[in-house]
């Protein structure tokens, strides 16, 4: 539960600020509140905050703890004991946070793609994301945003601001259309050398050919 709530935290801050941003009577709630006695002067930002600080500070304890701690004393194994089990602890909820942050980034890219509804998998990780020019079938080039996972290559065009504003009359439509979406074990990357270009390097430092 402890490395769920620390994993959420980050969406949890932001959600607040959206409430605080969007909700008037919240926001006056939220500050009355923070004037209460027994809020000590703090607001609810800081009480959430609060326990993710408390768990990085234990180890930074117990450490010093153990630094005035004589060798031959008998709180000396087991303060080494509470060291060692506490630094895993931390070790965990900090594998959680990156597991959550890393699946949040994968949502929130799904989220703007057209097309593209079943990135999020089990294992899956986002990688880095970049610009690149591609061609379709008539062998006309256009830029393209491509986004890289652990397993797959996502390649996507912007939606012109006309379909935009056509789609806004009907319903939501995301930035972002699915072009091609390759499993890596699928991709063959050809090398284009051009030791003449001057050009400075883009995201993606190498041209791509993406190949079935």
């Amino acid at each position: 539960m402890y490395s769920a709530y620390c994993a959420n935290q980050p969406r949890a801050l932001a959600v607040l600020e959206e409430c605080k941003k969007n909700n008037k009577a919240f926001r006056a709630f939220m500050d009355e509140v923070a004037l209460h006695p027994k809020s000590r002067g703090l607001n609810l930002f800081s009480f959430l905050i609060t326990p993710v600080q408390r768990i990085c500070k234990y180890p930074l304890l117990f450490r010093d703890l153990l630094r005035n701690t004589q060798e031959d004393h008998a709180d000396y194994g087991p303060v080494t004991a509470a060291l060692s089990q506490i630094e895993a602890v931390v070790e965990y909820v900090n594998e959680a946070k990156r597991t959550a942050e890393q699946l949040q980034r994968i949502v929130d890219i799904q989220a703007c793609i057209e097309g593209a509804d079943d990135l999020v998998e089990p294992g899956r990780k986002f990688l880095r994301e970049g610009k690149m020019t591609v061609a379709d079938s008539h062998k006309k080039l256009e830029p393209a945003a491509v986004f890289l996972f652990s397993d797959i290559i996502v390649i996507t065009r912007k939606i012109s601001k006309q379909i935009l504003a056509l789609g806004a009359k009907q319903t939501k439509r995301k930035p972002l259309e699915l072009l091609a979406k390759f499993p890596l074990a699928a991709v063959k990357v050809i090398v284009h050398s051009n030791s003449e270009s001057k050009s400075p390097s883009p995201p993606f430092p190498l041209h791509h050919d993406i190949i079935r």
